[in-house]
C-alpha cells in the first residue's frame, strides 16, 4: 500500500483476496481498519525514525518548496531539503505535502516552514537559502524566515520566452502551429493519413507534439516536430479544400524556423537545471554567461531582425532576474567555490568580493569556535579548583586565555595573507 499509494480498500477486493487465497489458504487477510490504523502508522514510524536520523547529519541545507491546488481543488504546500552528509553525497529529503488551508501569505507560509522544520528536529538557522519561484508571497516569506531567496532558474527561462514569444509575428505563427497540430490530434483519420504519407516520403514517423501553456518546452518542441514534418503535413492538409486555410505559408513556415534557431537550443537548459542528484547553483553564473555569450548571443549578419529581436527579449528577461548585487555575490561565491569552475567565470573585481565575504565568514566561524573552547576550558579549570576559589582563579586564567585567543588570531590571519 505505502510503495504503490493504493487505498486500503485494496485488501477487501476480491482479486486480492483471491490471489492471498491461492498463495496461502491459511492466512487471513485483515481488514482495511486494521492496515489504517496499526500497519502503516508503525511503517511510518519506522520510516520518520530513519529520515529523522538521515536528517541528523545535516550540517547546513538549502530549502525548496511550492503551492499548488490537487484536481479537486484542494491546496497544498511541499516542502524538499536538501544538504550533503558526512560522506559528502548530495541528499534530497520531502518533509511533506501539506493541506494548506490558511491564506498564501507569505507570513503564514514561513510559519509552515518553521514548523515543519521543528517536527523534523532541523533547525532554522542551519538554512543557507531557499528556491522558488518569482510569486511575491514568497518573497515576503523569506523576509519574514530572514533566509536568501534564489529563484528558480527553469521557472525564470520560462518566463524569459514567454516574453519572447508574445511578440506580434511569434505569437500568429504559433497560434496557427496549434490550429494545425489540433486538426490532427483531434482526428483519427488525420492521424492515420499522416502516418501514411510519412511512410510514403520516407519521413519518421513521429506523432505532431501539442504544447502545454504553461511550459514553453512543449511549444519550442512543437515547432520544431511542425518543421521536421511540415512536407508531409501539408501533403495531408492539401487533399481537404477546408483545411487549406491551415497550411502555413512562406512567411509563416520563415518566422518559425528562424523561432526555432533561437528556441531549440535553450529547451536543453530546462533538462540540465531540473535535476535534483547534482548541484546547480555553481553553475548558474557560467550558464549566464554561456546565455549572453553563445546562445543569446547577436551574430551581425547572420541573424535575421526576428532572431535578434527574440535574443534581446529573452535575454533581457532572464538578466533582470539576476540584477541584485546581493544575488550576484551569492551566485559568484557559489561558482568560485565549486573546483570545476573556480575564477574562470567570476569577474577581478567580483574575486575580491567574494575573497572578503569568505574570509569575514571565516573569521566569524574562529571567533565562535574561540569562544567554545575558552567555556570549556573555563569548566574544565573550575572543575579542578573547586567551587570556593573557583572566581579568582578563573578570572586569571581568562585573562590568559583571551591572550591565546588574540594570537590564535594573529596567527589565522598571517596565515590567511
Amino acid at each position: 500500500m505505502a510503495k504503490d499509494m493504493i487505498s486500503f480498500s485494496a485488501v477487501e477486493k476480491p482479486g486480492f483476496r483471491q490471489l492471498m487465497q491461492q498463495l496461502q489458504p491459511k492466512y487471513q487477510v485483515p481488514s482495511r481498519t486494521y492496515f489504517k490504523q496499526k500497519i502503516i502508522p508503525a511503517i511510518y514510524n519506522d520510516v520518520e525514525a530513519t529520515v529523522k536520523g538521515i536528517l541528523g547529519t545535516a550540517d547546513k541545507l538549502s530549502f525548496t518548496t511550492d503551492m499548488w491546488t490537487s484536481i479537486n481543488m484542494e491546496p497544498y504546500m511541499s516542502i524538499t531539503v536538501h544538504f550533503i552528509d558526512q560522506d559528502w553525497k548530495l541528499k534530497s529529503i520531502n518533509l511533506g505535502t501539506i493541506p494548506f488551508n490558511d491564506d498564501h501569505t507569505g507570513v503564514n507560509m514561513a510559519e509552515e516552514i518553521k514548523v515543519t522544520l521543528q517536527k523534523w528536529n532541523l533547525n532554522l538557522d542551519d538554512v543557507i537559502s531557499g528556491t522558488t519561484d518569482n510569486a511575491s508571497n514568497n518573497s515576503t516569506m523569506f523576509t519574514a524566515l530572514q533566509k536568501q531567496q534564489l529563484s528558480c532558474f527553469g521557472h525564470n527561462l520560462d518566463l524569459a520566452v514567454n516574453e519572447g514569444l508574445k511578440i506580434d509575428t511569434v505569437s500568429r505563427a504559433v497560434r496557427l502551429v496549434r490550429v494545425a497540430v489540433d486538426t490532427f490530434t483531434r482526428s483519427w483519420k488525420k492521424s492515420r493519413d499522416l502516418n501514411i504519407k510519412q511512410k510514403e516520403l520516407n519521413f519518421p514517423e513521429h506523432k505532431l507534439i501539442h504544447d502545454v501553456a504553461t511550459r514553453w518546452g512543449s511549444t519550442a518542441n512543437m515547432i520544431h516536430r511542425f518543421l521536421e514534418q511540415q512536407q508531409p503535413v501539408n501533403s495531408v492538409l492539401f487533399t481537404d479544400r477546408k483545411h487549406w486555410h491551415v497550411m502555413p505559408d512562406t512567411a509563416i513556415i520563415r518566422c518559425l524556423e528562424q523561432t526555432d534557431n533561437v528556441l531549440f537550443p535553450l529547451s536543453k537548459l530546462t533538462d540540465t537545471f531540473s535535476g535534483d542528484q547534482y548541484v546547480t547553483v555553481s553553475a548558474l553564473v557560467p550558464v549566464l554567461e554561456y546565455l549572453s555569450g553563445t546562445l543569446l548571443k547577436i551574430k551581425e549578419g547572420d541573424d535575421s531582425s526576428l532572431e535578434i529581436n527574440l535574443k534581446k527579449t529573452i535575454l533581457k528577461s532572464i538578466q533582470k532576474r539576476y540584477e541584485s548585487e546581493k544575488i550576484k555575490l551569492f551566485l559568484s561565491i557559489c561558482t568560485y567555490l565549486d573546483p570545476w569552475f573556480k575564477s574562470s567565470y567570476v569577474s577581478d573585481e567580483m574575486v575580491v568580493k567574494v575573497k572578503d565575504h569568505l574570509l569575514s565568514i571565516l573569521d566569524e566561524e574562529i571567533q565562535v569556535q574561540e569562544i567554545i573552547d575558552v567555556e570549556e576550558k573555563m569548566n574544565e579549570e573550575s572543575d579542578k579548583v573547586g567551587l570556593s576559589n573557583s572566581n579568582s582563579n578563573v578570572c586569571g586564567s581568562h585573562t590568559s586565555i583571551l591572550l591565546q585567543i588574540e594570537k590564535k588570531k594573529k596567527n589565522s590571519e598571517d596565515r590567511i595573507d
